[in-house]
């Protein structure tokens, strides 16, 4: 039951991510932080560190 809620949980981010691009939302993008552990990986969706790592040093004068 929990790998068919972790599916469906992949599929509905990799939908979600797809309008997001689609819609024209240049802005927007989905991330995703998985265990370790797991093979949930997704290689079309960045993961979080390095989106949160390239805002970080993209500022430009504080993270507010």
């Amino acid at each position: 039951m929990t790998g068919a809620v972790a599916i469906l949980t992949l599929l509905l981010a990799a939908s979600i991510a797809a309008f997001g691009q689609v819609a024209g939302y240049p802005d927007f993008e989905i991330v995703e932080s998985i265990p370790i552990e797991t093979v949930l990986d997704n290689p079309d969706v960045r993961n979080t560190q390095e989106v949160w790592l390239e805002m970080i040093n993209g500022a430009r004068s504080s993270l507010d």
